[in-house]
């Protein structure tokens, strides 16, 4: 972290920098994250975002992106510039893809396993009165054939998970990929040994179905949370999209004029009229009106609105007129 000299130094010089934070897996990776980027000169705070897969720095404008990009790419994971929403919810794209086609494999390669466990369940359900049922449910697959199919799962696909794990320790942490490294390396060398040394009389007591299964559950799992993190971050870029690009204020003689939303402070005086959006959170100092707050509160009653009363950044004035003065703005906002 930046000392409190460099701060008060570079007091008025500090920017913001949003990027896109890839190879995040659970709440341990952007802790990880968010130490790498903090300890680097020049940044001033960091703030990382698991469910946006985003990372937030206040920076000083003489860090270069490479200075942010190296240490974290060294922890293991990739960091990119976000120019829009756009480029962050095609890179969520790709990434989503991939990850689909790592865990169909893994379910193709894994059935054969499944099957085996279920010849097993039957037949210790229907015990040996029923001889041709009993026969069949025997069946099991061949130990060179049940090797080649954890060796594919465990290397193949199971790979990323050790990549991901080797960076955590290298770092000096730990995330749930050390957990399913450690539980499937163990059922897997233990089976490999097993099969190594006894051949196909180790039939029936390997374990290489359960290294295979937790794979594809732990893999099934992640692609379920992947989805419902980007379209959880779909609808809060959707829901951020209600904010105006632009307000009108009044200035300190009377005039008005026309800011970017952005450059709204704390104080200011919002002119809102009819059918405009409220710019910022803040207090109804004259005029009333009915506004459409659905969006924010999901009310779908508009509510009226009069001197006094708290307004939300985003609700829709659906007539009236109101001055408003901005209580709070930006990141600080409701929105």
């Amino acid at each position: 972290m930046s000392t409190p000299t460099e701060t008060a130094e570079f007091d008025g010089e500090i920017e913001t920098r949003v990027y896109h934070v890839d190879g995040m897996t659970c709440s341990a990776c952007s802790a990880r994250v968010e130490k790498v980027l903090s300890s680097v000169p020049g940044v001033i705070d960091a703030h990382v975002n698991l469910a946006l897969e985003r990372a937030t720095l206040n920076v000083i404008p003489t860090v270069k992106p490479d200075e942010l990009t190296g240490p974290v790419a060294a922890a293991g994971y990739r960091l990119a510039s976000v120019h829009g929403d756009q480029a962050q919810s095609g890179t969520g794209r790709n990434g989503l893809t991939g990850d689909r086609a790592a865990m169909i494999v893994s379910v193709v390669l894994t059935l054969p396993f499944l099957a085996q466990m279920l010849a097993g369940l039957l037949r210790g359900w229907i015990g040996a009165d029923w001889a041709d049922w009993a026969d069949w449910a025997d069946w099991h697959l061949p130990v060179y054939a049940e090797a080649i199919l954890a060796t594919a799962l465990q290397v193949g696909i199971g790979g990323r998970y050790y990549r991901s794990a080797f960076h955590a320790l290298r770092g000096g942490g730990a995330n749930m990929d050390v957990l399913v490294v450690l539980g499937t390396t163990s059922a897997y060398a233990y089976s490999a040994y097993l099969a190594a040394t006894l051949g196909t009389e180790a039939a029936g007591q390997l374990y290489f179905e359960a290294s295979a299964i937790i794979i594809t559950l732990v893999l099934i799992g992640k692609n379920i949370e992947a989805r419902a993190r980007r379209s959880a971050s779909r609808a809060i870029r959707e829901l951020l999209a209600v904010r105006p690009a632009t307000a009108r204020i009044r200035m300190a003689g009377g005039a008005e004029r026309e800011i970017p939303v952005r450059d709204l402070k704390a104080g200011d005086v919002v002119i809102c009229r009819p059918g405009d959006k409220v710019a910022a959170d803040g207090v109804v100092l004259h005029g009333e009106a009915e506004v459409d707050e659905a969006l924010i509160t999901g009310e779908s009653v508009p509510a009226q609105k009069t001197t006094g009363d708290s307004v939300i950044a985003g609700s829709i004035n659906l007539g009236g007129f109101m001055e408003v003065e901005a209580r709070a703005v930006g990141s600080d906002s409701t929105l």
